[in-house]
């Protein structure tokens, strides 16, 4: 009966205290040093180490997702660890040098509104690594050890796919955060 109470109580809790998602987040600037505000641009894309699809990009997100988990003799996942880390790449006005309002103010916007857009490609990030966990916490007591980390490993590459192709989409869809505002005016 003891038991009974147990386990009950067990499946009451949430699948998430056997989890755990560890999302690290990385900012690396690169320095630009306009003079005037038609530099800005040219600035970004000469010191940019951003580039996608062939172009050079003023910032971009990069992700990658880890996966342990701790299984039962059963095969059965007993705890389920996923770490995100996020890194994004963005400009910055040269520390130390003097830069006149009427360029460091357009700098500041751009920069800005290219925050906002690689919050989004940190929102795929995110989502990914929220659904993998999510996945790999639904498996029950495989028969084939072997065969289920097969799957667990074909499904974990299969999200992270699918939200590298949303973010890919983002892009493609705002031509680069250039539909988003992430322009000079």
């Amino acid at each position: 009966m003891k038991k009974l109470i147990v386990v009950s109580l067990l499946s009451l809790l949430p699948l998430s205290i056997f989890a755990r998602v560890i999302i690290e987040k990385e900012i690396e600037y690169y320095n630009v040093y306009p003079k005037t505000k038609k530099d800005i641009k040219n600035e970004l894309l000469q010191k940019s180490p951003v580039k996608k699809a062939g172009r050079k990009l003023y910032g971009g997100t990069k992700w990658k997702v880890n996966t342990n988990v701790r299984v039962e003799a059963n095969c059965r996942i007993k705890k389920a660890y996923v770490d995100l880390l996020i890194t994004t790449m963005l400009p910055r006005l040269t520390p130390g040098k003097n830069v006149k309002y009427s360029v460091k103010s357009p700098f500041n916007k751009l920069k800005n509104k290219l925050i906002t857009y690689q919050k989004t490609h940190e929102g795929y990030a995110i989502k990914a690594a929220k659904e993998i966990e999510k996945k790999l916490l639904s498996y029950g007591s495989p028969e084939d050890c072997d065969k289920a980390r097969k799957i667990r490993r074909t499904d974990v590459n299969n999200i992270i796919k699918k939200y590298r192709e949303k973010s890919k989409e983002y892009d493609e869809k705002t031509d680069f955060g250039r539909k988003k505002g992430v322009k000079l005016k």
